[in-house]
Order: structure tokens, then sequence, then C-alpha cells
């Protein structure tokens, strides 16, 4: 996990949250998609005197811990982070889940410096964390902290009525926007949503020095029967940067999402695509689609779209003819809402999955 790309997206995630709730429950699925063999990933939440399940990912888990038991609770009693190696060894450990092995919990403050949650990772991994992850966690836990939260209900609390008036108010912008909206066309809606996501994202090729966050983007973006293999994806940044269409954050710097294929006069998909750069003609009529990635923090805001978008008119001027992909079923209805046409189940067999192939005819 590169840390620094982990800790901007989730500043960018904490941004505009208001409400503990969706704050951490975002957090927890990015750290559940970031850090590797992990099998849970959540907070527990200081309510009457115990610590009781908040956002997680991951199986079902325990509902209440007092005080002083077990890891968190021994971390909010004792308001430190409490690292485990190995779980059974740790006296009064309280098995959730009994494929995990090692753990690190880290206490959350609110504005008064009291305790009012704990950050909890489970590992089936024995000494699975040590100092590095230690100290992005806590550096996680002090963005949270920071971060203008309305903790309703926990103790230590800041006065949330003004957060919800702002929130009363926001709906009946929302509402007042929306009636107005009705009388915009669809088109105008469109351009003026992509001309503020292109905004806060310059779209360019991709540079050789930046093969290594394709790599990890490609890594935290799929599964790993469906990622890309590391060292096939360094070999299309170099043989193929201008079939590349990177998303840099403006504020940031990095990479927040990437389009890229391979050339070919082919006319049908095949899994060599994937592995094979050396298929790569720079003068092929069709562009080979092998990856759609954007990471988790800045999905939901029409970037996905942007870049296919940008991708297609740059191909266009280009001569190319076609943009071909596969994908599971369950993405059939957002690709055809961005143009593409449904061929029916590919050839493909990558991951052993079962995948449609669709086309963008230029």
């Amino acid at each position: 996990m590169d840390s620094t790309i982990f800790l901007k997206q989730a500043e960018e995630l904490a941004k505009d949250e208001t409400w503990f709730v969706p704050l951490l429950s975002n957090l927890s699925a990015l750290l559940y998609e970031s850090l590797d063999t992990i099998n849970w990933a959540g907070f527990y939440l200081m309510r009457n005197g115990a610590l009781v399940l908040g956002p997680f990912q991951g199986k079902v888990a325990c509902i209440r811990i007092a005080p002083g038991k077990g890891v968190c609770g021994t971390a909010a009693k004792e308001d430190r982070t409490v690292l485990v190696k190995d779980v059974h060894q740790f006296p009064g450990h309280i098995a959730c889940d009994s494929a995990s092995n090692s753990e690190i919990v880290v206490p959350i403050h609110g504005a008064d410096g009291e305790v009012i949650g704990v950050l909890d990772i489970d590992s089936p991994v024995k000494a699975r964390f040590g100092a590095e992850e230690q100290e992005v966690l806590e550096s996680l836990v002090r963005l949270i902290e920071r971060t203008p939260v309305c903790w309703e209900g926990l103790p230590g609390e800041r006065e949330c009525a003004e957060e919800r008036a702002a929130d009363a108010e926001a709906a009946e912008e929302w509402k007042a926007e929306a009636g107005a909206a009705e009388a915009v066309s669809t088109e105008a809606e469109a351009v003026s949503a992509e001309a503020k996501i292109g905004a806060a994202f310059q779209l360019r090729d991709i540079r050789p020095q930046e093969a290594e966050q394709a790599v990890l983007i490609e890594q935290i973006c799929f599964p790993p029967n469906e990622a890309c293999p590391p060292h096939t994806m360094r070999e299309r940044v170099q043989a193929a940067p201008e079939t590349f269409l990177v998303a840099v954050d403006r504020k940031y710097g990095n990479i927040a999402g990437f389009l890229n294929g391979i050339a070919t006069d082919e006319e049908r998909f095949r899994d060599e695509f994937f592995t094979d750069s050396t298929l790569h003609t720079r003068d092929g009529r069709n562009i080979m689609l092998c990856g759609l990635d954007v990471l988790p923090a800045y999905r939901r805001r029409g970037l996905a779209t942007l870049l296919v978008s940008e991708f297609a008119k740059r191909e266009s001027a280009r001569g190319r003819e076609r943009l071909v992909l596969t994908c599971l079923e369950e993405k059939v209805p957002m690709y055809l809402r961005m143009g593409f046409s449904d061929l029916g189940m590919s050839d493909s067999s990558w991951g052993g999955e079962a995948w449609h192939e669709m086309e963008m005819r230029l």
C-alpha cells in the first residue's frame, strides 16, 4: 500500500462529510480494499459505557465490547495503540472470527480528548502489522479526529444542532435545485457536470515514471483473479503509453484513475491482450480496452464516464474505428449508458469469469 496515496484518498473522503456514519463507512471500505491480507476492518464506537459495533468491512462481528476486554477494550481503556502479533497469546482475546491471528487497534478521541471509539484491523496472518502500518493507521485516526464530524450520540460529542440545521437547509436547497433542473436539458446538465469534473482533473498520457502508480491502482481496483499482473502493467506502460489516458488530481498530483488498452487490427477481444504488450500495433484500427480503473475515493463522481468520453474523442481523432472491452454482466448497464453496445458473451475466460464483449463505434 502506498501510504501517501492512501491518506490522500482518505482526506478526499473526509473533505465534505459532516456525519460520522458515511465517513467511517467509506473509510472502512478504503481500508479493506487497500490493505492486503486482512479479514476485518472497521470501527467500534463508545456508547453507554461500552464499545459498540460501527461501520466495518468483513464477517459478522461482536456487537459490544466492554472497556478493558480484548484488544479493542484494552486500547480504549488504556488510551493507546495496541499491536498484537499473535492474538491467541493476548490475555482475554475476544475471538469474533477464529481466522484472525493478528490485530491492531487505534483509539479515536473526541474534541475534549476523551476516547470515543477505536479503529480495529484484523488479519489471518501472524505478525501482519508493524511500525509502518501503525504509523499510517494513527495518521488516519488523526485525520478523523480533526475532521469536523458530528459524533451524535457519543460521549464528548460536539453540538450537532448546527449540523442538523445545515442538513435541513441543504435538503431544501436540493429540492429547489431539483425543481429548477426540470427545465434544463439533459445534455446541458451533462456538459455542466463534465466541466466540473474536468476542472478537478488533468487528463493526459501516462508517463514512464508513473508505472508503479498504475500497478498499485490496478491491484486496488480489481480482485487478484481479474487484475493484470504487475509486470504486464509495467510492460504496457512502456510499450503503449499513448493508449493510456490518466486522470490526475490537480490538488494532490496523484493519479485518480485511468483507461488503457492495446491498439490492433483484430476485431475480437482475446485474453492475450491482457498479458502480451507486443500485440500492440501503433496504427491499429481498434483499441482493445484492458482496464477502466478509478480509485475508491474518486468513484461516483462521473470520472469513469469522463475518461471513456475523452478517450473516445481522442482515439476517433487518431482514426480509430472501434473501442472493444469485456465486462462482467453486472457492469453491462453502466457501459451501455456510456455508449457501448453489447455483443453478447465473449470468448474471454480471464480470471475464470464469464464476460460480455462490448464495443463503441467511433
